[in-house]
């Protein structure tokens, strides 16, 4: 397994992202967009939620990511991972 090195905003900071803790994900890469990384930056980031596009107006605690077993998890600005959809406040 290769260690998660990098940090990747799901929703691109140049496309409105901020650096709330549901939008941020470890991958791994060496820095020149390769690994999960790269992978994120693909088609394949949007269809497994490691990407958001711009235009999705739901917020990042809302969608899910796949992690590279298939399993879905869902991340809220408090630092948690969750494996259904958390309930909002």
């Amino acid at each position: 397994m290769v260690p998660a090195t990098e940090i990747h905003h799901r929703r691109y900071l140049s496309r409105g992202g901020k650096h709330n803790l549901a939008n941020l994900l470890h991958l791994c890469g060496n820095g020149n967009f390769e690994g999960c990384h790269g992978e994120a930056h693909t088609g394949i980031g949007g269809e497994v939620g490691t990407s958001i596009s711009r235009h999705n107006p739901r917020p990042e605690s809302a969608i899910p990511f796949t992690d590279l077993l298939g399993r879905e998890h869902w991340l809220d600005d408090t630092g948690l991972r969750h494996d259904r959809q958390p309930q909002p406040y």
